[in-house]
């Protein structure tokens, strides 16, 4: 996206005193040329011949965008500094809505993402690029392909004219509808080939097995195995990974059952009442779980004293199905 973007503007600036019956005036009435022309160059400046993108689309969105948005002044001032960093400019709470403009273009004149396109336009790769650095830098991330997350998250935020506005305001809260049917599937995509793979972090006598559950209402607790320790954690399946206390921590330890070799991080979970806690992180092998023995299991040892014991989707998630049985108090898992 900069590399076209300053393209752009340079090319805006030169022909900024064209004149035609279409002009494109700025945001103070000004005016900056003639529509035709500065598209025309817009598009050649792009040096594209793709089919992913409708370059003249977006470029004739883009100069509306920025005449809305901009003065004349300010635009020759970004056009002299060199500064024309449209990634930075969409941040700019000075220019409330001009990154959800922006957006409302990019989306509009281009197609959908594929993995291994390499037809992709200029405005796909910058945003691929950014999401792809983000995501792999997110311990939250770990087991998931940040390639195949972010190519998801572009094609669904352009399938439901989501802007940043909205996409912002969203993120501020983590069980907002347009999130979870947003961020869910793609990670669920994006987590394909782990699934696969973790099938050989199960071994087992069968395919399939039966656990038995403590059930008390809606919650249901199921027994886990750590070498000689045994401890009874809530199915959460909301929990992203098990989570347990620093005392179990301190006792796994103890025992051999956990290494400090077993350390990978930290991270910041959420809880069920809203709060933030910091976790730290290590992936577990040789869990028991009935007649199954799991590997390669992320846990979190929260730094809480409301830390509870939960048996969550990093452990579930290895099985290729699971379910409970509410009449019989049992959890079914499938290998």
């Amino acid at each position: 996206m900069n590399r076209s973007a300053g393209v752009l503007c340079f090319l805006l600036a030169l022909g900024c005193f064209c004149h035609a019956q279409d002009n494109v005036y700025m945001k103070d009435g000004k005016l900056l040329g003639d529509r035709k022309t500065l598209v025309k160059s817009c598009v050649e400046g792009m040096g594209h011949t793709d089919s992913s993108s409708n370059h003249e689309g977006i470029c004739d969105c883009m100069i509306t965008t920025l005449a809305t948005h901009f003065t004349f002044k300010e635009f020759m001032k970004l056009v002299e500094k060199g500064d024309m960093d449209f990634v930075k400019l969409m941040k700019d709470k000075k220019k409330g809505g001009f990154g959800d403009d922006v957006m409302k273009c990019v989306f509009a004149y281009t197609a959908e993402m594929k993995k291994g396109d390499t037809s992709q336009g200029e405005f796909q790769k910058d945003f691929l690029k950014s999401c792809i650095a983000e995501a792999a830098g997110k311990e939250q991330m770990r087991g998931y392909d940040p390639e195949t997350y972010c190519i998801c998250m572009f094609n669904q935020m352009k399938a439901g004219g989501l802007d940043l506005s909205a996409l912002v305001e969203a993120k501020k809260d983590l069980n907002n509808p347009k999130i979870q049917e947003m961020v869910v599937p793609c990670l669920q995509k994006a987590r394909v080939e782990q699934t696969i793979e973790a099938a050989g972090d199960i071994s087992g006598p069968s395919d399939k097995g039966e656990v038995p559950l403590l059930a008390l209402g809606n919650i249901h607790r199921v027994k886990l195995r750590f070498g000689n320790i045994e401890k009874y954690f809530t199915l959460d399946s909301g929990a992203s990974d098990v989570l347990m206390s620093k005392d179990l921590e301190k006792e796994l330890l103890k025992s051999g059952a956990l290494l400090k070799s077993d350390y990978v991080g930290e991270q910041t979970y959420y809880l069920a009442d809203g709060s933030k806690v910091r976790g730290k992180n290590y992936y577990l092998s040789g869990i028991g779980i009935g007649d199954f023995t799991v590997n390669k299991v992320m846990i979190g040892v929260l730094e809480s004293d409301k830390a509870s014991l939960l048996c969550g989707k990093s452990l579930l998630g290895k099985f290729s199905a699971w379910r409970v049985d509410n009449t019989n108090s049992k959890l079914i898992l499938t290998k």
